[in-house]
């Protein structure tokens, strides 16, 4: 026994080979810094109003505050509980979920590596860089602060966790959620501006314009007037006030130098717009748009709750793997054996259109109580017939009930008016063979067979008659139970 221990550890402590390719050589490395850096970020956040209708759409949908937690082991799921309690985890988590999404990256410290009591979110707009091998294995992060620069987790790198959005092959940062709008644009030889930039140097070109266009430069000349006269005539024009009647001697000539009110760059612009919308993944005109675009955007939502979804099994999995796994290991409990899963609950379930009701109920899947159920708590109809309704449903099933029976008895009905007609064409039969017939022989063959077929017809009858009358009294035993049910409701 000791022996296979003895193997198992050997086993465990073998060290895994290093992969031939390399991120950089050991000779030319200077850090990895992000290529727009992350403080950047958070203020192009902060003045771009498309990217924050973007970030908090994604933070509702990832809900991180209703994380759940699910486990086989009950006293594993009461210690993480517990914890997340303590912590106020739920807070926390949210707001590095606002963080994770406009960063692309996120931290967490762990305050205490052996006993992690409680965690706090690493300032991002602080962190400039990390330094990785060759291997690109991350060896600790550079935080800058007021006074100076520092490292964080150079000796004792496992108290932090490293979240990523999408890292792209073995880059050291993740892009954010908005990444293609906050980064400069290489054309040639030039260098455009972020479109974050653009649009928001759009929104101040507009504003002049329009600011010009309410107070446009204006020209007074008088013609011949001296040095005094114009000071006159200027002290005049200050004290105007809209109204005024001016009696003058000298008529003025005045210019006024205003913009166009007419663009040929709203295309461009709208372009623009659209190309910052995009950049985010999140279908704005839902908020600003009109019908058809809304409509349009509530069928392109389906993207962004894909992507969600694919965020939540990332974050589960990693909370998982590096907090409360370690969490259970200090409180004596083996993480394999307890099948810990972190879920985020609540936007999981599937919102249900007056339309999808219809359905359910046309199929059967839903009674009509329940419909109307969903009516009253969605739609915000007052349906006060709920006690009609069920008096009339039960008439209904009443009628329905009887209309099932007299199914029933119909075929007994229409089984005498064939056997009357049958006994009559017999009858005909007879008065034909007793006077056209001469043959005794053949008159005797064709009576016996009429015989036979008269017997077997009042035999039919007969059962006939008997099934009509249990038909009848189930019937009776079935309406009797109605109508009791009724005096009850």
């Amino acid at each position: 026994m000791n022996l296979k221990k003895f193997l198992k550890e050997i086993w465990l402590d073998e060290v895994a080979p290093n992969p031939i390719s390399k991120v950089i050589s050991k000779a030319g490395y200077v850090g990895d810094s992000p290529e727009v850096t992350f403080k950047k970020k958070i203020y192009y956040h902060s003045i771009s109003p498309q990217l924050q209708v973007g970030v908090t759409g994604y933070s509702r949908l990832l809900d991180l505050a209703n994380i759940q937690i699910n486990t086989d082991n009950e006293k594993a799921k009461n210690i993480i509980d517990e914890w997340i309690e303590v912590t106020n985890f739920k807070t926390k988590l949210e707001a590095m979920g606002n963080t994770f999404l406009i960063c692309g990256n996120s931290i967490l410290e762990k305050l205490d590596e052996k006993n992690i009591q409680d965690v706090v979110e690493v300032d991002m707009s602080s962190i400039i860089d990390k330094k990785r091998d060759e291997y690109g294995n991350t060896l600790h992060y550079i935080q800058q602060l007021p006074t100076e620069t520092r490292t964080l987790g150079e000796s004792n790198l496992q108290k932090y966790i490293e979240f990523n959005l999408s890292t792209i092959s073995r880059s050291a940062w993740s892009p954010c959620i908005f990444e293609s709008a906050c980064i400069p644009r290489q054309v040639g030889n030039r260098t455009t501006f972020p479109l974050v930039e653009l649009v928001v140097g759009i929104e101040d070109a507009m504003s002049t314009i329009i600011l010009n266009n309410a107070y446009p430069e204006v020209y007074y000349t008088f013609e011949g007037a001296n040095e005094d006269e114009l000071k006159k005539e200027a002290e005049k024009i200050r004290k105007k006030k809209p109204g005024d009647r001016q009696i003058v001697t000298k008529k003025p000539i005045i210019e006024l130098f205003e913009s166009k009110g007419q663009s040929a760059f709203v295309d461009y612009i709208k372009y623009l717009y659209n190309s910052l919308s995009l950049s985010v993944k999140f279908p704005t005109d839902i908020l600003i748009g009109d019908f058809t675009s809304r409509a349009s955007s509530e069928e392109s939502a389906d993207l962004p709750v894909k992507i969600a979804s694919a965020i939540k099994r990332y974050l589960g999995n990693k909370l998982k793997q590096e907090l409360f796994d370690p969490i259970l290991l200090q409180n004596g409990i083996n993480p394999k054996e307890s099948n810990l899963e972190v879920t985020f609950g609540i936007q999981e379930t599937v919102e249900l259109t007056p339309s999808d009701v219809l359905q359910r109920f046309e199929k059967g899947l839903w009674s009509i109580e329940e419909a109307r159920e969903f009516d009253k708590d969605n739609c915000g109809v007052d349906l006060f017939d709920d006690d009609l309704m069920s008096n009339d449903m039960v008439k209904q099933k009443e009628d329905d009930m009887k209309a099932q029976f007299d199914m029933k008895s119909r075929p007994i009905e229409d089984n005498k008016k064939e056997i009357e007609s049958i006994h009559k064409n017999l009858e005909s039969i007879e008065t034909v063979l007793k006077t056209k017939i001469k043959s005794e022989s053949a008159k005797e063959q064709i009576l016996t067979e009429i015989n036979k077929i008269q017997q077997k017809i009042e035999l039919n009858s007969q059962e006939q008659e008997k099934k009509r009358i249990m038909l009848e009294s189930r019937q009776k035993e079935i309406l009797a139970k109605i109508e009791d049910e009724l005096n009850h409701v």
